[in-house]
Order: structure tokens, then sequence, then C-alpha cells
């Protein structure tokens, strides 16, 4: 109540003497309803948010077939770490486990073909380096890692005359590139080997000028 506990003495003490206590009695009693009314309207918000927050589950072949933002979102860690896991060890030779780890993280930059949430890049990035650590666990050389990475943007030509790239738009595979390179799973001598032909390549990736300039700084600046 908004009255002081003296003040409200004061109010019954005049209205006992009136014989009109009731009407305090009533001001308690609705200041209960008021609250049980607070805690009601505190639920159903917390449930309309909790509703409104929630995401269709999507596994990880889902994803795969078509890799969208709202894909993206009902994707669990879990579930595409068993999925990776399972897709490379079934796979003999490190340099085919190379191309199918770096077909995976570039199947899954697709959402940064377009406008995309930060929250979206960042499970992007961090279910790559997932997939990544992966696959450094097969211990692929340089050269493996290197030639996977071009062959899955296009820059040379698979031995697997089946293959296709993840993505036909390179937006996203280039701009989750450059978030690979920045990892210390890749070495220093891989990302000079990828600046040199990313930098010899400048008209295959001369529509992704901005992007592919973003990712030649950054190989630069950690030569």
């Amino acid at each position: 109540m908004w009255w002081s506990q003296t003040g409200q003495e004061l109010v019954m003490t005049t209205l006992e003497a009136a014989g009109r206590t009731a009407i305090i009695s009533g001001f308690d009693e609705d200041e209960g309803t008021e609250d049980e009314d607070e805690e009601e309207e505190e639920v159903e918000e917390e449930e309309v948010e909790a509703d409104g927050s929630t995401q269709s589950k999507v596994t990880p072949k889902e994803f795969i077939e078509s890799p969208t933002q709202e894909a993206m979102a009902g994707l669990s860690r879990s579930e595409w770490l068993e999925f990776a896991e399972g897709e490379l060890s079934a796979i003999p030779d490190v340099s085919e486990i190379a191309d199918r780890a770096l077909y995976l993280c570039m199947r899954m930059s697709s959402p940064l073909n377009t406008v995309h949430r930060a929250d979206t890049k960042q499970k992007i990035c961090s279910l790559c380096d997932d997939t990544l650590k992966l696959l450094a666990s097969h211990n692929p050389s340089d050269s493996v890692l290197c030639n996977s990475v071009l062959v899955n943007i296009g820059l040379i030509k698979s031995e697997n005359k089946k293959f296709r790239v993840a993505s036909e738009d390179l937006t996203g595979p280039l701009t989750l590139i450059q978030h690979i390179v920045k990892q210390d799973y890749v070495s220093k001598s891989s990302r000079k080997v990828l600046h040199s032909y990313l930098t010899k390549s400048e008209k295959k990736l001369e529509k992704y000028f901005q992007v592919k300039f973003q990712l030649l700084q950054t190989l630069f600046s950690l030569q």
C-alpha cells in the first residue's frame, strides 16, 4: 500500500470509531488480488517469450540439403558433431576426409551468402571449428588442407569427377574462410599458400571483390 503503517493504524482507529472497518479489509483483499494478477501476467509473458524463441529442430542431413539461416537456428551442436564424426571416420583416405570436411563447412556457410544475423555467423564459425578440429585429428598435411580449401571454392579441380562445389555463390565460403585462416589448426605456411593462390585468381573471384579483399588482408596480416 502507498500509506505508512502508522498512517494505516490512524485510519483504522478513525474508521473503527465510525463503524467502517470493512473498507480497510476490502483494501487488503484488493491488494492481494492485484499481486496475484501481476504474477499471472508475468507468467503469461514468460510463456509467450518462450514460445517465440522456440526453433524447429533440424537434423544435420536436413541442414546440408537446405542450409538456410532458419535451419541453422534449429541445428543441434551435439548432433552435428556426431554427424560430422561419422562422415569423416567412414572415409579411409586423408585427402578425401579433408575434402569432405571442407565441403561440410562450405555448405554450412551458405546462410552467409545473404544478409544474416550475427548469432547465425557465430554458430556457423563454431560448428566449422568443431568440424575442422575433427579433421585435424586425422593429421592432414598443409598441402592437403590447402588443396581441399581451394577445391571447395572451385579454384582448382578435384580428382573426383563427381565432386561439386558446396555453393555456387562464394560469398559465404570466402567469408567463412576468413574465419578459418585465423585459427590455430591452420599453419602459417598454409596461409601463405592460400594468399598466393587467391591473389593469382583475381579473374575468377572478381565478382566477390569486397569479401576477397578482406580475406587477402586477413591472410597478409597473419604472415
